[in-house]
């Protein structure tokens, strides 16, 4: 009679075994310490959010584990009825694989089979999903899931699509901004220019001399002044104190913007926009 296979003394980067796949939601029994020592670093396990590494074929599946528990307090696990005593488990969603070229994609194309081999994720792993610091990514700090990891970004994706920092009163929104920006200029990068709305007047001291503050109340070099066709016609109107303005003296006032800064565009020399293509919020 054979029993399962020691899978542990296979690889040490080992710490659990696939016992349940519901698509993209896998269930492990763990067969390992929680804090082994692997070349000379030791690893918490187990951990929210720790990733680890389901070898697949040619590709490797990454997963960030979701849950932790024992079988025998938390219970039947779905869709199971029967709780499979004395288990230590962890739960992980399949979060994206590593090709056979180490190219990190989002999303997974096929799942584990039973009793495949779960391992820790090391630094070689980490790297594939984030890179290192290099041509257009700077480090903004390291990595929750591996501290002595460095956590970058791409400058370029960064300055061309939306982005939200978002978390509680005190948890660190404004330090990570604050670090963002000082990493870009240190990067050198001369073509980038950052304007940044600070309306709680806390980011000053962050930048120190790498930055100039001007203020609608300042004077002088300090002084911050908006054109009127940097706005659209409702920000303008609310600039001025004109929300209440309807009827024949708003459409006169919509024609004058227009010709103002058709006039501007003349001045400027520009291509492009057309002056025909001018509106009241261009």
């Amino acid at each position: 009679m054979t029993g399962r296979p020691d899978i542990t003394s296979q690889d040490e980067t080992v710490i659990a075994r696939v016992r349940h796949v519901l698509g993209a939601r896998v269930t492990a029994e763990l067969v390992a310490e929680t804090s082994p020592l692997y070349r000379g670093r030791l690893y918490r396990l187990g951990q929210i959010g720790s990733l680890v590494r389901i070898p697949h074929g040619t590709l490797h599946l990454l997963g960030a584990i979701t849950m932790v528990g024992i079988a025998e307090i938390a219970g039947p696990r779905e869709p199971s009825f029967l709780p499979e005593l004395g288990d230590r488990w962890i739960q992980l969603q399949l979060v994206g694989q590593i090709d056979g070229l180490g190219r990190f994609e989002r999303g997974v194309g096929s799942y584990p089979a039973l009793d495949d081999p779960v391992h820790f994720a090391v630094p070689d792993d980490l790297r594939a999903i984030f890179p290192g610091p290099s041509n257009g990514r700077v480090c903004i700090g390291s990595l929750a899931v591996a501290p002595g990891e460095p956590a970058t970004i791409d400058i370029e994706k960064l300055v061309t699509r939306h982005g939200l920092v978002v978390g509680s009163t005190g948890s660190g929104k404004s330090s990570s901004v604050a670090a963002l920006l000082q990493s870009t200029i240190a990067a050198g990068l001369e073509r980038a220019h950052v304007v940044l709305i600070d309306a709680s007047g806390e980011y000053g001291a962050a930048l120190g001399s790498k930055a100039a503050v001007r203020s609608v109340l300042g004077t002088g070099d300090a002084a911050l002044d908006v054109p009127y066709w940097a706005l659209g016609f409702e920000d303008l109107l609310r600039a001025l104190g004109l929300t209440s303005i309807q009827g024949d003296p708003r459409r006169r006032l919509m024609e004058e913007i227009v010709s103002l800064k058709r006039d501007q565009l003349e001045v400027a020399g520009w291509d492009m926009p057309l002056s025909e293509d001018v509106t009241v919020d261009s």
